[in-house]
């Protein structure tokens, strides 16, 4: 697990590159049909 974290690609999600929500975002929007999706991550900031 640690080395799984270590190894993670990160980056600043306020700026819209880290890469883990921009694969989140692009495989829900292609789930729900969207153009595109925003993640979120309680639903009141939504």
């Amino acid at each position: 697990m640690r080395v799984a974290m270590a190894n993670a690609e990160v980056d600043d999600d306020v700026l819209g590159r880290d890469p883990s929500c921009v694969q989140l975002e692009k495989e829900m929007a292609k789930i729900t049909g969207k153009e595109a999706a925003l993640f979120v991550p309680s639903g009141t900031m939504g």
